[in-house]
């Protein structure tokens, strides 16, 4: 039997607080400024139901595919060397995610899109350049029809293409 890890337990939920609060929130703004937060937000709550019922009461399918976020997932008690395995792994994450929002400020969302999905995939996904490529489409095209085509958003270009920062 599983034990419940409390603290999971307790950020999660307070992450479904959150994102709660978001979506209720996301209904006073305009229809088309509305759309993100509510799909952000409906996707985070279910994606976070499922990890607590999951924790609280193990589902049969999660463990069937023995699903392991990007490896670092430990057990109660981890030695050094795991320990060590461990830190080294979130720092290569932290590292990906810095560098994608380099890119995103130096040449904008859809070029950086484009090159983080192609270059994670051939790295970290160990996939072969035509599927890298072909993932690496849908990804821009969906996102292009989503923010572009269907809510006419101005998405950031980045500094090297004359793009100024927003003031704060």
């Amino acid at each position: 039997m599983k034990r419940v890890n409390k603290p999971s337990v307790a950020f999660i939920g307070l992450l479904l607080i959150f994102v709660l609060v978001i979506c209720v929130n996301s209904f006073s703004y305009r229809p088309k400024e509305r759309l993100v937060p509510l799909l952000v937000g409906i996707a985070t709550l279910i994606i976070s139901l499922v990890v607590v019922l999951d924790e609280i009461h193990p589902i049969r399918l999660l463990s069937k595919l023995k699903i392991d976020l990007m490896g670092i997932a430990g057990g109660p008690a981890l030695g050094k060397r795991e320990e060590r395995k461990t830190t080294i792994q979130l720092l290569h994450i932290i590292a990906w995610m810095m560098g994608f929002l380099t890119f995103i400020f130096l040449v904008g969302f859809y070029i950086s899109i484009a090159l983080f999905t192609f270059t994670f995939l051939k790295i970290q996904g160990e996939i072969g350049w035509l599927k890298a490529a072909l993932i690496t489409a849908i990804v821009w095209c969906s996102i292009f029809a989503i923010f572009d085509l269907t809510m006419e958003l101005h998405m950031f270009q980045g500094v090297l293409f004359g793009e100024i920062l927003p003031s704060m």
